[in-house]
């Protein structure tokens, strides 16, 4: 299937949001994704990126004093910055509420975004990458049968076809 932004390369990242209770899916090439900053293209090392950059962030909140001390800490695990500091990893999910102006920039910084976008496994086959995709496409395909849309609908059935699917057989291997 090809890049439905641009319409030249191979699709192959899904991105699939839901707008006004309706879930919209779009495949994207490589390049397309990764300019819509959907894609992350570099992949640090995140623990050590992570201990280097808190040692380096400015406190804002709460004095010097106070967060060497250790006074400033989780209230759900009781972590202090200090901790996250040593070990580059946080107590739990209340921690980046609790530390977020230390850690925003940080993560803005290694990360470039502070939304987890999703990846895909390296060794994930063609088969299994071609039947998430005809599944994808006949729920969409219901989809837009139920809407009444069917330019849409048509154009997903070719799009199933193309893959080598019946869009008949919901769950036919392919």
């Amino acid at each position: 299937m090809n890049c439905q932004h641009c319409g030249k390369h191979t699709a192959s990242v899904q991105f699939t949001q839901v707008v006004d209770s309706q879930k919209q899916t779009q495949w994207l090439c490589a390049e397309c994704a990764s300019s819509e900053g959907l894609l992350e293209v570099s992949k640090p090392k995140p623990t050590l990126a992570i201990q280097a950059g808190i040692k380096k962030v400015t406190i804002s909140s709460g004095s010097a004093a106070e967060v060497k001390a250790g006074r400033v800490r989780c209230a759900d695990c009781q972590t202090s910055l200090a901790q996250v500091r040593r070990s580059g990893r946080v107590g739990c999910a209340l921690c980046y509420e609790t530390f977020s102006e230390y850690l925003e920039p940080l993560l803005r910084r290694i990360h470039e975004s502070l939304e987890h976008v999703g990846s895909r496994p390296d060794d994930e086959d063609e088969r299994t990458r071609r039947q998430a995709q005809l599944r994808t496409l006949r729920s969409e395909l219901v989809t837009a049968i139920a809407h009444e849309d069917f330019e849409q609908a048509a154009a997903l059935r070719d799009a199933i076809e193309q893959l080598g699917g019946d869009p008949d057989q919901p769950g036919d291997q392919a």
